[in-house]
């Protein structure tokens, strides 16, 4: 007998749709919803019925049947089935029916590519408070673009299975009349109440214009102020816990653990909440969608642990907290390979942490990062303090991450890197008597084969000297120039604490960055090299011909990304003139 022809069998005269009859026997969590995208290749779908009921799910589009499949729900009530579309689709319908109980039909459902974006309060800071977000908020309509906008649940001891939406809709394809209006200047509303994310909106948007057959379902569960712990459950804490710390250190399977016995690592005040906090939100907001099939995760996070008072110890327990955090999640997916990709926190927050986001997550595979480290802002230009505006550059390289990578495209999505085996430190003497240390730093530039300085975000003249009107490259008499991207550190310095000399003058000769250091010479030749290693720096190296934090608002849109920050220690030569 046909699929269909069985299905009308098992279906009841009555039809609702999803959250009209909470009290039936047969129901699928609320976001599992009309106008939502369902997972192309590969998607579950999931719910609660009687014991041993027969559940039958279909698929149809204008075509016919996509795909379907039978189940019987196991003796606690509960049953999944998978559906395979191979092909992206605009839209379709989704029945499903168990005999005796009201028919479920999913309309306007969608095969494309789900992304869940998660993380804290630059995570939800939302479309509208973004730069031009008046505008962008008028320019939103992308049918092919759907949202779903969690509420904050923090849930304690045992996982949530449902979550509700913060918005007036569950799923809906995005327009001006499904996005939050923007605040008035001075009165900020809650991120909580707002939606959908920017980073996660403008990387979707773009994904969507790249590849516009291709139907994108974003997933927004994030939450301002949280630290990394509380979207990890205990046992994958234990697991991102040093062994000094009292931990296995496992650090997610990016090291290996020492043996010795597992014991508590945390106290009665931390992480921030008490240990009652860890894994609250994570089983509030991620284990109600763990059963779903997805492309990525979209994280944005790592504020909160950028203080130790905040998150036992900061930066060092995050480079092997954050790897734990990533295995756990691919587990409690049951997706060992699940592309995750990171932004690395903006200037404004400590070099040190930016550092540990990318020790921690390049340990493991299948992680990539987009980088902020130029895209903070001046005080005038925070419409919400603390929360850089500049989100559609941050979402611009977050898709082109997921483009080079998840797609395939052959594209330059990460900014020059330097080339660590040829950078190199000479110290030689002046025609006057005095050192001079010059720093030579070689980048791979990729296919856009240019370098070039730029001022970052909020400081568009951030490369010229503060007392000066000439660029940076001309500026001659400082012992060392704060706003240079190259520092040297002398660790052999005796009797004081390591300082960070800025050179007074640095200067891009073809891909390479030549900065100087007069008057500085270290004290046996062992040199730490230290590139757009600020917290907050003021003057970035970028690739492309056109490019800085500000120019997607450009009349001709970039193409460059923002260099990698690096440190490294370096040997130098001494030459005798």
């Amino acid at each position: 007998m046909e699929f269909l022809a069985v299905l009308g069998l098992l279906c009841s005269t009555a039809t609702v749709g999803v959250g009209t009859n909470v009290n039936a026997t047969m129901r699928v969590p609320s976001f599992l919803s009309s106008h939502m995208v369902l997972q192309r290749g590969n998607a579950t779908v999931w719910g609660w019925a009687a014991a041993g009921a027969r559940v039958m799910v279909l698929a149809n589009d204008t075509t016919g049947e996509l795909a379907s499949a039978t189940t019987i729900a196991t003796d606690a009530g509960t049953w999944s089935v998978s559906l395979s579309v191979g092909m992206a689709r605009p839209t379709s319908t989704v029945t499903i029916a168990s005999s005796g109980q009201p028919t479920i039909v999913l309309e306007d459902v969608a095969w494309g590519d789900v992304f869940l974006c998660s993380g804290q309060s630059n995570m939800e800071y939302f479309v509208a408070d973004a730069f031009y977000g008046d505008a962008e908020r008028n320019a939103s309509s992308h049918p092919s673009l759907r949202m779903l906008n969690l509420a904050d649940v923090a849930v304690k001891d045992v996982d949530a299975t449902d979550c509700p939406s913060k918005a007036p809709y569950t799923w809906a394809a995005s327009a001006p009349e499904t996005l939050s209006p923007r605040d008035e200047p001075g009165n900020p509303s809650s991120f909580g109440d707002r939606f959908p994310s920017a980073v996660c909106w403008f990387a979707a948007r773009d994904l969507v214009l790249a590849n516009p057959s291709v139907p994108i379902g974003i997933i927004t569960a994030a939450k301002s102020g949280s630290p990394i712990e509380v979207w990890m459950l205990p046992g994958a804490i234990l697991d991102g816990t040093p062994a000094v710390f009292g931990g296995n250190g496992s650090c997610g399977g990016a090291v290996t653990p020492p043996a010795r016995p597992a014991v508590s690592p945390r106290t009665a005040t931390c992480p921030q909440g008490g240990p009652n906090a860890a894994g609250s939100y994570f089983r509030g907001m991620i284990a109600p969608l763990t059963p779903m099939r997805i492309t990525g995760v979209w994280w944005y996070q790592g504020e909160e642990n950028d203080h130790s008072t905040d998150a036992c110890p900061g930066p060092v327990w995050y480079r092997c907290l954050f790897p734990a955090m990533i295995t756990s999640w691919r587990a409690a997916f049951r997706i060992p390979e699940l592309p995750f990709f990171y932004i690395l926190l903006a200037g404004g927050h400590t070099a040190v942490m930016r550092e540990a986001q990318v020790a921690g997550a390049s340990a493991i595979r299948n992680t990539w990062f987009a980088s902020a480290v130029d895209l903070g802002a001046a005080p005038a230009e925070f419409l919400v303090p603390g929360h850089p505006p500049r989100k559609q550059e941050v979402g611009r390289r977050l898709s082109l991450a997921v483009l080079g990578t998840v797609y395939r495209q052959v594209i330059d999505y990460l900014g020059p890197s330097v080339i660590v085996s040829g950078v190199r430190v000479v110290q030689s003497t002046s025609s006057s008597g005095e050192p001079v240390t010059t720093v030579t730093l070689p980048f791979d530039v990729g296919a856009n084969g240019f370098l070039h300085l730029n001022g970052t975000g909020g400081y568009p003249n951030g490369c010229i000297s503060p007392n000066e009107t000439a660029r940076i490259g001309d500026v001659t008499g400082y012992a060392g120039n704060p706003v240079s991207p190259v520092g040297v550190v002398d660790w052999d310095a005796a009797g004081s604490a390591p300082v960070v000399v800025k050179s007074t003058t640095f200067h891009v000769v073809g891909t390479t960055l030549v900065a100087v250091f007069p008057g500085w010479k270290s004290t046996n030749g062992r040199v730490q090299v230290q590139f757009l290693f600020d917290d907050h720096p003021l003057c970035a190296l970028y690739n492309g011909e056109l490019s800085g934090p500000d120019s997607v608002y450009a009349a001709n849109p970039h193409l460059g990304v923002v260099a990698q920050s690096w440190r490294g220690n370096i040997t130098s030569t001494d030459v005798h003139q």
